[in-house]
């Protein structure tokens, strides 16, 4: 009656930990999934300014240098 009880309660525990297993590996998964889908976002969101960036860097130096210079000659109390 006592070697019954035993294998009873080692089969309960044994059990029971086994659906804690399946737990933690259902939560990592959605964990990883998780982590995954916002670092796509985050790369998306990087690509879709990325070519702004570059875009206004590509522009010929006369053409921003001329910008800064009126740009400083509007902003210049003395000219006014």
């Amino acid at each position: 009656m006592n070697n019954l009880a035993q294998m009873l309660s080692r089969s309960s525990i044994s059990a029971q930990t086994q659906r804690q297993q399946e737990q933690l590996l259902l939560m990592e998964s959605v964990l990883s999934w998780r982590l995954h889908d916002s670092l796509a976002s985050v790369l998306a969101f990087y690509d879709s300014i990325n070519p702004v960036k570059t875009q206004r860097a590509s522009e010929p130096v006369p053409k921003r240098k001329s910008l800064s210079i009126v740009q400083q000659f509007e902003q210049s109390p003395e000219w006014l």
